[in-house]
């Protein structure tokens, strides 16, 4: 076993807890309301790999525009300063964006859920065979056959490590949660097409 690893931060309960059943899983869902620390204990898994490995597992952190800047805030005060440092938010065209993903030191990657579709973009992470992924806002991923959906899935086989961040787990449908359940693992639904399922 590795060592165990603590935040600089104090986590709150839910969120060690948290914390102790996302190691050693492939997948996980972060089921907590906004509010409760899902990008803190995200950035407490990834300083404690980064403790036990010995280096920053390559991550894409797949979230809303609007909180990439708040993300990667949460990822220095509870990962620290090598993670903070080996944080890159991908934004710009679509050029500046691949430039970013060849940065020298750069792990961990920051990008909002639309620029998935973007042509070059969505071939440039495809190539970069990540460690971890993460899809924040799971629950925006609603549609089996949008584009956006269909690279998060690309994404994920081939990525070991996937967690579903969301506060809005409950589904209206049964669309709604076989996305989150296909993200996370095929062979928890069984079928490549919802529709077959």
């Amino acid at each position: 076993g590795g060592r165990e690893f603590m935040a600089n931060i104090s986590l709150w309960k839910h969120q060690k807890e948290a914390l102790k059943l996302m190691q050693n899983r492939h997948y996980f869902a972060l089921l907590h309301k906004m509010g409760l620390g899902k990008s803190a204990t995200v950035a407490s898994y990834l300083a404690s790999r980064h403790s036990v490995l010995g280096g920053i597992p390559s991550t894409l952190i797949i979230t809303p525009l609007s909180v990439m800047k708040g993300f990667k805030d949460e990822i220095r005060k509870f990962g620290g300063d090598a993670l903070y440092h080996a944080t890159e938010i991908l934004s710009g065209s679509s050029e500046a964006r691949m430039k970013a993903l060849s940065i020298p030191g750069k792990r961990i990657f920051i990008i909002n859920h639309e620029a998935l579709i973007i042509p070059k973009v969505k071939q440039a992470l495809l190539k970069k065979h990540f460690d971890v992924l993460i899809a924040d806002e799971m629950h925006r991923f609603k549609s089996p056959d949008a584009k956006r959906t269909k690279v998060l899935f690309e994404l994920a086989k081939l990525t070991p490590f996937r967690f579903a961040l969301t506060g809005t787990p409950t589904p209206n449908n049964l669309v709604d949660i076989y996305c989150m359940l296909y993200f996370l693992s095929p062979n928890l639904v069984g079928q490549d097409n919802f529709w077959n399922w």
